[in-house]
């Protein structure tokens, strides 16, 4: 330290010693920041953990580890290091240090020899550095349990590795790595080990395009890609693969650019495709024999070979973004402790099929362990014959069925419906090679098309067949080729003209036709009677059919060949169509196929080739269909040519015409085969008393209804129009029946008069008093229009069960949506707007382009306008949709809201015997009305639905309670007043209605206490005495109101990196983020100067993440934006932006703060322009005078500044309500609800609207995921009790006494002391919370409002520390459900008014403010209720449902069985057992593109791979010579010494080994002579799975124990690493088993800025409470040296 330099420096508010300042336990960028010994005299030598993160460093000392000596953990994260380009040696002379991490240091190229060989070292964690060899000493002596070397540039693992004995965890993710040394064998201890590639671009189906921007941006994120070949290189490869030049990326596009980064950057398994003994798994890794997790994505694998099953321990096995992995060996099946097998993605994948895949890890197990038992290929397939009628699609079957390949026969009759038969075709000369082909002879009228699109199957091939005689015209091959191409876009289609014999060559464009239909494989012309070109056309149907069908490589058990010839047999031998599930079962048994998994799974693959039929769900699971044609038929009756009693009922299929209808099947079916029909979408059952009908929609009448009653809306108030316009390419037909058929299922209203409004295109819908119409408007077109004072809520249902429709059953569909322009219908209020294209504000929303023009009156549309419109059915925004529908129900309830509320026990109303004699609460309700007091009064409580009420005494300032016996034991009553005092903390009155203070002993009585009472008693005293309970009332009321109108007149949206002072306390700022103006220090200047002021950190934690913004915002008048680069990008403060701009049409006063210049041409600019002199700009980027003053003189201009016209537009609704209310206050309850209009509809849509978008949402995120498809969906942690003593003033009192400093003396962690204060009342009350036991309720997930169910799942099981750690995780998923759940009747401890609620909430808040890790903390809900003991009884509270719309639910048992919902048995994935698809487009393009690339076939030559081997044979032991040689030359002693170590380690290491290795071995021998036995037998003798199982019994080893220290460090360094999801590090306890590691998490804490901010993690024993509230840990006297 220079004599120039100060001796005390200012961070933050705080004036510091440089040893203080530099050794700060938060995210503080310090300037000047240095680790040189100097600074640290005399502390240095106590410091036990040196933490630096994202501080501005530039060197390390080469002292650094002798200034710090005493060192235990070492944590550099996110250092440039520009000049120290070797890390300093030392560190075999660091006698305590257990973990070191290095992450994100771009300097750092070269590692010091000894950096592994500290003497207790038990963790080196190294991500993300240059560094290119691991050119160090390896010793043979070490403690190392955890080595993570990741994000490097290495290209080989040295041998010598083999020597870390002890290592328990081994990853090396993300290098290009393209194999491992044999010497990995010798690690025998390892239980992890992830050898992931370079990752390429894998949207996984979240978008279809990926614009230059959003590129850029996926590489900042993972820089791996740029690390190995070059930011230029990078960019290069985007250019060229760009075709189109429009700095986007297609789907094709970007599979091209991922094949480029494959072949660009080494990756295991490259070097060895050809490999086809262990398809590119170095053979070292199958001697790892108690290895759990082994992670391979994104390598060159190209299958798992049997030796796998050496390694009995696996219990995870990750090979997503496996492009060329083909097949996992049956074996793999049969390892006794797996459960997880990731295999998405993975294009290429044969073995196991892609069906099984999609249905979850349990049906990939059991297809893996029968195929250990013996397999055999495929070869079997459907192939359909479709075309229009006369076509001669029966005569070409009959022909290529005939030995003499021609037909001689009459002309056969037409085709009723589907004729299906078998027919076999040879592929090898002697015949022992067949394919089997089940031909489905399609019907051509048009009448069948209904029932035609649920048997076109995906596995099939298609052979489209046209009339030439009739000409092309008229040949109908567009319409049968779009109906493919929707139902089943990758399966082949040959083309085939008939009646050659009748007609020359035709004229036919098969070049177009090829183009536009590339499923199209080939064209073909025949004559079915004389025989011309049909051998032809059946040998090309085999060799389309083998090279275009994957499932003809597929391998299949025998034993479910065996099961499919029973089931043939009973088909052909006993003529059974249809059989009870108890003769599978039996028919399973007797091929060997015993357990109940096991036999669906058979059944399910059955279904999936076709050979039977199979529904999954409780009603329809007791029958299989063994005969396809039987089923076809079955449908065929309902809409047959030939059947009218449906027809002539227009399209009413009357129950009690069933037994004519199905005459010729037996009766006991009927219903059976009804329920068929609506699984089948075919009809819809009317839920009503008289006469049974079900809806058949293809046969509805033709013509719309005259006069049909939807009239064109006026300015009449509270009623809105909104539309939705479907664009097709190709309307499917069945499409939109289907949908009619589903939406009549979603709550919408089925009686008689919208039954004559419903015709075959188009129906009327009534729900909750909105009017929807749904039309098919001509061949191509949909219009969806929908009015009701909320329409979006019914639009977006109605646009959801389309869009699920669609993607379920049509999935080569191709169409768009298109949205009214908001200012047409706002500004011009025009009946025909412009129509915006949502594909057109998508891709200009992803590019970031700021706003749209209306081609047709010239309006500027902002784009955040156009996507806020937009059907909330994407991911992106998710903050966005749920503020809006946060703001809506804010509104509603504002609309709702009355001073009082009355509650009332419905026992004691006056009846006509005793009217007169006792008080009637009716009349209390218009005693208070006279009084000008508004009130709501149930009329029914027993009838009224919970929503409504607790919504009407939420937004009510008062209770009114209306006492006596009968009212404390009527359940609701009893319910409803404690959800008001106890969630709501809602102020009562207590009117007494009788003598009888009994109720006083009660538990009401207790909580009752002793309020204000009104001793009313009797009707005598009532005159008297109700004059009291308005007093007390309006005392109450006055008290409310005082609250309420106490709102700040400025809102200040900015950004937390904008601030100083927030990146002085938790915040990091960026480049750009910190210039002259601070919105902290702005606040605080207006409110000097009188101006009120909204600021977030302030305000927040009251009411909910979103409800306290809206509150805000919606009371404020001048909106003060600080609009900067980083402001920009954050969705939460553009949200505020658009609210304040758009919705409310605010005064704007925009603060130009940071220093960067995007924001000019931003949205915040045309926002701008938009608010014409409604908006003013000051610059506050660099120092000026005046700055702040001129601010002030803004806002106070606009706060004076009379209200203009587009204030009043927007503010009109609250003076009319205001309006409404001042008369209604001498009106009656009935007028009073007339007047108001709909608000209880309107609430309830906007629920459920918010409801199915935070469903939606979480539904795609957990596409796919083992344990959240297992388990409901809806999932929330709440108090086991409700605390009742909590004392707001108590709290506010001893905040008020904190001194100045208070925590912040605490956040020293060199060597400050835990104060006393420590123990404050404040602390103990700010801690009560923390005190509580919590639980985990689920919630039902019913469409029409969500509810608790059943018995909440107790967490006694986790200690403090660990609920502490799950609260923090999930926290980011809680703070968005508990705010949804805030608006609806749910009532859960957690959520009450209490200070110990709010505080928790508060907790929740900040912790989860962003969505970052949103996903990760719903899914760790999920796993604590799967491991959980009690995990099978808690989920059985609720049932998976089917949903007409598509959808799988959680529904409770009273929801589970209204109209339209099907129950589905444990473990199915869907109605019809199709599971998901886990393999999208781009993977499946990626892995075609590499196999045809030349690269790849170089590879695959085998005569290239043996060449290539012996190279690289030659090269090793040439390498291993010189090094020997070297080795004897230079370091005789050393090599003397490791001798000797080695031999003592292996003498321990024998004293140690655990005795049950013998069985093991003694294990393996017995697997492998079974093996033996396989292999001569082609069957297995004896399962060895009990052998296996028997020898993992007896495997059971202690393990070295986890220090405190190492466990907190290693979360540290995954945590500041930036890679929170791949693997976390942790030493070894050796008081667990040998069971799947517990990996510690990392917290995190999401700012504003959507940056994750994560805690310093310290040896900390006590905490204590920061001024603002902010929970911060206390660090024993020099322990810690940690600089953020």
């Amino acid at each position: 330290m220079t004599t120039e330099e100060p001796i005390f420096m200012e961070y933050g508010h705080i004036l510091a010693c440089r040893a203080h300042a530099y050794s700060r336990g938060d995210y503080v960028p310090i300037p000047n920041y240095s680790l040189e010994s100097a600074y640290y005299e005399p502390y240095e030598q106590f410091a036990e953990t040196l933490t630096v993160q994202s501080q501005t460093l530039n060197t390390l000392p080469g002292n650094l580890l002798t200034t710090f000596k005493n060192l235990r953990v070492i944590s550099i994260v996110n250092v440039a290091l520009h000049d120290t380009h070797t890390f300093p040696s030392g560190v075999s002379k660091c006698n305590n240090l257990e973990v070191l991490i290095l992450a994100n240091l771009k300097g750092i190229v070269e590692l010091p020899k000894d950096i592994i060989s500290g003497p207790v070292m038990s963790t080196f964690f190294i991500h993300n550095c240059p560094v290119k060899k691991l050119d160090f000493d390896w010793p043979v002596k070490n403690k190392l349990t955890n080595l993570t070397l990741k994000g490097l540039l290495i290209e080989d693992i040295p041998a010598n590795i083999g020597r870390l004995k002890d290592l328990e965890e081994l990853c090396l993710d993300y290098n290009p790595i393209t194999s491992l040394p044999k010497e990995i064998e010798n690690l025998t201890k390892l239980r992890f080990l992830s050898v992931k590639g370079v990752p390429w671009i894998s949207p996984e189906g979240k978008f279809d395009q990926m614009p230059k921007q959003v590129y850029t941006m996926w590489h900042t994120e993972n820089p791996y890609v740029k690390n190995n070949i070059g930011e230029d290189e990078v960019d290069r490869m985007f250019t060229e693969c760009d075709v189109n030049n429009n700095d986007i990326l297609e789907k094709s596009e970007l599979a091209r650019l991922n094949l480029q980064i494959m072949k660009k950057i080494p990756r295991l398994g490259c070097q060895s495709i050809g490999d086809t003994e262990y398809g590119g798994i170095p053979a070292g890794v199958f001697k790892l024999t108690l290895l759990q997790t082994l992670d391979l994505s994104y390598t060159a694998v190209t299958q798992l070979p049997m030796m796998i099953r050496e390694i009995l321990t696996l219990q995870t096995i990750n090979l997503e973004h496996c492009p060329l992995l083909e097949s996992l060996d049956g074996d793999v099946g049969l390892l006794p402790n797996l459960r997880s097998l990731n295999l998405n993605s993975c294009a290429a994948l044969e073995t196991p099929p892609r069906d099984i895949v999609n249905r979850g890890f349990d049906s990939v197990k059991a297809f893996l362990q029968k195929m250990a038992g013996g397999f055999t290929e495929c070869l079997r397939t459907k192939l359909m014959f479709i075309g229009l009628g006369q076509a001669g699609k029966t005569t070409l079957l009959r022909a290529l069925q005939a030995t003499n390949k021609k037909y001689s026969g009459t002309i056969p009759k037409l085709t009723d419906g589907i004729v299906i038969k078998d027919w076999i075709v040879p592929i090898d000369e002697d015949g022992n090679k067949s394919i089997r082909f089940s031909c489905w002879d399609f019907a051509g009228q048009t009448v069948y098309y209904n029932t035609h699109q649920f048997f076109l199957s995906k596995q099939a091939v298609y052979m489209l067949l046209w009339n030439m005689r009739m000409g092309f015209e008229h040949s109908g091959l567009d319409f049968w080729l779009s109906s493919v191409v929707c139902h089943c876009p990758d399966s082949p289609v040959i083309v085939v003209g008939t009646q050659l014999d009748q007609i020359p060559m035709p004229d036919i464009r098969e070049d177009e036709l090829r183009k536009k239909y590339p499923q199209i494989k080939k064209f073909c012309y025949v004559s079915s009677t004389q025989g011309t070109n049909i051998a032809e056309l059946q040998q090309t149907l085999v060799d389309v059919t083998l090279n275009y069908c994957p499932q003809m490589k597929m391998k299949i058990p025998l034993l479910w060949l065996k099961l499919e010839e029973s089931i043939v047999t009973a088909r052909n031998k006993h003529k059974s169509n249809i059989i009870d599930w108890e003769k599978i079962q039996e028919f399973s048994q007797e091929n060997g196929i015993s357990d109940e998994k096991d036999i669906k799974l058979a059944v399910q693959f059955l279904d999936d080739l076709g050979i039977v039929q199979y529904f999954d769900t409780e009603v329809l699971n007791d029958k299989i269909v063994i005969n396809p044609q039987w089923i076809v038929d079955v449908m065929a009756k309902v809409v047959s040519v030939n059947e009218k009693s449906i027809r002539e009922t227009k399209g009413r299929l009357y129950h009690k015409y069933i037994p004519q209808i199905w005459k010729d099947y037996d009766s006991s079916l009927y219903q059976w085969m009804l329920r068929l029909t609506e699984a089948f979408d075919l009809t819809f059952p009317i839920p009503e008393d008289g006469e049974k009908i079900n809806i058949v929609p293809c046969l509805l009448p033709e013509k719309e209804p005259v006069d049909l009653p939807w009239p064109y809306l006026t300015e009449e108030e509270g009623i809105r129009e909104s539309k939705i316009e479907y664009k097709f390419t190709y309307l499917p037909t069945g499409l939109f029946n289907r949908a009619q058929a589903r939406l009549f299922s979603q709550g919408f209203k089925m009686d008689q008069e919208f039954l004559d409004l419903m015709w075959k295109r188009g129906s009327i819908l009534k729900k909750n008093d909105h009017y929807a119409l749904v039309k098919q408007t001509n061949d191509y077109d949909m219009t969806v229009t929908v009015q009701g004072a909320r329409p979006k809520n019914i639009l977006d249902l109605i646009h959801e069960t389309i869009s699920t429709l669609i993607k379920d059953n049509f999935q080569g569909v191709d169409y768009d949506y298109c949205i009214p322009c908001p200012d047409c219908v706002e500004k011009k209020g025009t009946r025909e707007p412009f129509l915006f294209k949502a594909d057109l504000i998508t891709r200009a929303h992803s590019v970031s382009a700021p706003f749209l023009q209306c081609t047709k009156y010239f309006h500027t549309v902002s784009i955040g306008e156009l996507v806020n419109v937009l059907p909330d059915n994407r991911d992106t925004e998710f903050d966005v949709q749920m503020q809006q529908s946060i703001s809506a129900l804010q509104e509603i309830s504002t609309n709702m809201a009355k001073d009082v509320a009355i509650l009332y026990c419905p026992d004691d109303l006056p009846t006509s015997e005793n009217k007169g004699t006792i008080v009637d609460p009716r009349q209390i309700h218009k005693d208070l009305v006279k009084e000008k007091i508004s009130c709501w009064i149930p009329d029914d409580i027993d009838k009224i639905p919970e929503l409504e009420m607790t919504m009407e005494i939420k937004n009510s300032k008062v209770l009114v309670v209306c006492m006596t016996d009968k009212f404390v034991k009527h359940p609701k009553c009893h319910q409803m007043f404690l959800y008001a005092t106890e969630q709501l903390q809602k102020p009562f009155a207590v009117a007494v209605m009788d003598e009888s203070l009994g109720w006083q002993q009660t538990d009401i009585g207790f909580k009752i206490g002793n309020p204000l009472m009104a001793m009313i008693k009797n009707v005598e005293r009532y005159p008297k005495k109700i004059l009291d309970l308005i007093e007390i009332v309006k005392s109450y009321k006055d008290d409310a109101e005082k609250a309420v109108n106490n709102h700040p007149s400025v809102f200040i949206s900015y950004c937390w990196s904008n601030s100083k002072e927030a990146c002085s306390v938790t915040t990091t700022a960026t480049k750009t983020s910190l210039g002259y103006g601070d919105p902290r220090v702005l606040k605080r200047h207006l409110e000097k100067n009188g101006c009120k002021c909204w600021l977030d950190i302030e305000q927040m934690g009251k009411n909910g993440l979103y409800q306290d913004i809206t509150v805000g915002l919606q009371n404020a008048k001048v909106l003060v934006l600080c609009v900067s680069d980083e402001y920009l990008q954050s969705e939460a403060c553009m949200m505020e932006a658009r609210f304040g701009a758009y919705n409310l049409q605010m005064p704007m006063v925009v603060c130009v703060v940071g220093t960067g210049k995007a924001w000019k041409l931003s949205e915040v600019s045309l926002m701008i322009s938009k608010q014409g002199d409604m908006a003013t700009v000051v610059k506050m980027q660099k120092k000026e005078s005046g700055a702040f003053d001129q601010v002030l003189e803004c806002v106070k201009k606009y706060l004076l500044r009379p209200e203009t016209a587009k204030q009043r537009k927007v503010r009109e609704k609250l003076a009319k309500l205001q309006a409404k209310q001042d008369k209604m206050k001498l009106e009656d309850m009935e007028n009073e609800l007339k007047q108001q209009g709909d608000n209880r509809f309107s609430f309830q849509e906007e629920v459920e609207l918010i409801q199915r978008k935070f469903l939606r949402h979480i539904s795609k995120m957990i596409r796919g995921d083992e344990i959240g498809s297992e388990l409901p969906k809806l999932l929330v942690l709440d108090f086991v009790t409700v605390d009742e003593d909590d004392n707001v003033q108590n709290v506010i009192d001893d905040m008020g006494s904190q001194d100045s400093l208070g925590g912040g003396f605490s956040s020293f962690s060199f060597f400050s002391q835990r104060p006393k204060s420590s123990k404050s009342k404040r602390k103990r009350i700010k801690d009560d919370w923390q005190e509580e036991q919590f639980c985990i309720r689920a919630l039902c997930e019913d469409e029409q409002g969500w509810h608790l169910v059943g018995n909440p799942l107790s967490l006694t099981n986790l200690k403090k520390d660990e609920i502490m750690k799950t609260l923090k995780e999930t926290a980011p998923y809680l703070a968005r459900i508990y705010a949804i759940l805030k608006q609806s009747s749910v009532s859960m401890n957690c959520l009450s008014s209490s200070v110990k609620g709010e505080l928790f909430m508060d907790f929740i808040r900040r912790e989860g403010i962003d969505t970052k890790n949103f996903s990760d903390a719903y899914k760790m809900i999920h796993r604590i209720v799967a491991e959980h003991d009690d995990y099978e009884q808690f989920i059985n509270q609720l049932n998976r449902c089917y949903l007409q719309t598509g959808k799988i639910s959680w529904l409770c048992t009273t929801h589970q069985d209204r109209t339209g919902i099907t129950l589905l048995p444990p473990g199915t994935v869907s109605m019809h057992s199709s599971g998901f698809s886990l393999l999208y487009d781009e993977d499946i393009m990626l892995s075609d593109f590499l196999k045809a690339s030349k690269d790849y076939l170089k590879w695959k030559d085998e005569d290239f791979l043996l060449a290539r081997r012996q190279s690289k044979d030659r090269l090793v032991k040439r390498d291993s010579s010189l090094r020997e040689t070297n080795k004897k030359e230079s370091l005789p002693k050393v090599v003397e010494s490791k001798k000797e170590a080695e031999k003592n380690y292996a003498e321990k290491s024998q004293n140690e080994e655990p005795k049950s290795i013998p069985k093991v071995e003694e294990s393996k021998k017995e697997v492998e002579k079974n093996d033996a036995e396989k292999s001569q037998n082609e069957k297995p003798k004896s399962d060895p799975k009990f052998a296996q199982e028997k020898a993992l019994i007896s495997m059971k080893e202690k393990q070295p124990e986890m220090s405190t220290v190492t466990q907190a460090a290693a979360t540290v360094a995954d945590r500041n690493s930036g890679d929170l999801k791949d693997k976390e590090i942790q030493p070894a306890n050796k008081n667990q088993n040998q069971s799947l590691p517990q990996r510690i998490a990392p917290a995190s804490n999401n700012n504003r800025n959507g940056d994750n901010q994560t805690p310093p993690q310290r040896t900390a024993h006590a905490s204590t409470v920061n001024r603002n509230g902010q929970k911060q840990a206390d660090v024993k006297s020099s322990k810690t040296c940690s600089v953020m």
